[in-house]
């Protein structure tokens, strides 16, 4: 993954699902407040926690985001500790 970015602070607005993996294991696009859109990658961890965030109220998040293949996808995503108002 190139161009690793870290973005503090947002919230995830919508999950739009994408067809599973040859595995079966779910994807998602996501659509941050900031604007941003993103995608899980293939059979990743991150898409269980993003499942997680939506079932719980909502919180805030930090997501590391970075482009592979050409498109940005997210590699880490935490609840987060920065302070939104």
């Amino acid at each position: 993954m190139k161009n690793l970015e870290t973005i503090k602070g947002l919230k995830i607005d919508k999950l739009e699902r994408m067809n599973s993996s040859i595995n079966g294991n779910p994807r998602f696009r996501v659509y941050f407040s900031n604007g941003l859109v993103s995608q899980t990658m293939v059979d990743d961890m991150a898409t269980y926690a993003i499942e997680h965030y939506t079932r719980k109220n909502r919180p805030a998040v930090d997501v590391e985001v970075g482009t592979h293949y050409g498109t940005v996808q997210i590699n880490r995503i935490t609840e987060s500790t920065y302070l939104t108002l």
